[in-house]
């Protein structure tokens, strides 16, 4: 009986470190395509490729759009106002 409740909760403690590892991976990419962003647009270039991310940006008059390999990611409009 005490080995399966310990099986039990080794399985919820592992399990809960992989979806925390899947989270944390996700979220540094994201800051990587960010940084990426951010590079892009203070060298005026509009597509940028590093560490296995491509971003495109799409500037108009009004708006700034970052794409992640077509994937809109981020909208940016200037408010008339």
């Amino acid at each position: 009986m005490g080995l399966a409740i310990l099986v039990t909760i080794t399985r919820l403690v592992i399990s809960e470190i992989n979806r925390q590892q899947s989270h944390i991976a996700r979220r540094q990419h994201e800051q990587e395509v960010l940084i990426l962003a951010r590079m892009a647009v203070q060298t005026d270039q509009k597509i940028l490729e590093a560490n296995g991310v491509n971003i495109r940006i799409e500037e108009s008059k009004n708006k700034i759009v970052l794409f992640e390999d077509n994937k809109e990611i981020l909208h940016v409009s200037k408010v008339k106002g």
